[in-house]
Formats: C-alpha cells, sequence, structure tokens
C-alpha cells in the first residue's frame, strides 16, 4: 500500500484537532495548497515542510523522508506494471 504523505498529514491535524484554516494561517501557505496535499495531489515541498516542523514539531525530515518513500514506491508499482 503506496501512502501520500498527504494522509499522515491529515491524521495529525485530526489527532490535534487542526483545521486547515488555522495550518494555513501558521504556516503562511494557502489553503488551497494545504488541502492539494492533504487530497494526494501536490507533495510536501521542502519549505512546506519546514513550517511544519515549526508549527507541529514534527521534523522536516521526516517529512522529506515521506515524499521520498511515497516517490519511490510509486516509480517501483509504475515500474512493475510496464514489464
Amino acid at each position: 500500500m503506496i501512502i501520500h504523505p498527504g494522509e499522515t498529514l491529515k491524521e495529525v491535524m485530526e489527532d490535534r484537532n487542526i483545521s486547515t484554516e488555522s495550518l494555513a494561517q501558521s504556516t503562511g501557505f494557502t489553503q488551497d495548497y494545504i488541502n492539494a496535499v492533504l487530497n494526494c495531489k501536490e507533495n510536501i515541498s521542502a519549505e512546506f515542510a519546514r513550517k511544519l516542523e515549526d508549527t507541529l514539531n514534527i521534523d522536516t525530515d521526516f517529512w522529506m523522508k515521506l515524499n521520498e518513500f511515497y516517490n519511490a514506491e510509486l516509480r517501483a508499482l509504475e515500474e512493475s506494471q510496464q514489464v
């Protein structure tokens, strides 16, 4: 199962009762961008990961590694389907 970083962010936000609007205000990113991440349409950018660290106290590296793992799993899935 391939899990997008937005799914993890969604869980953290739910656990901490953080709204999209509140996260947008505290990170300086738009609600549209955050919703795109939460809906698995955008990856978490390095700058957003830094803002998440500041806001949620979850390391930037955690978010960036989630992106790396997700992208690697997608590539592996695509390669396996081409065979």
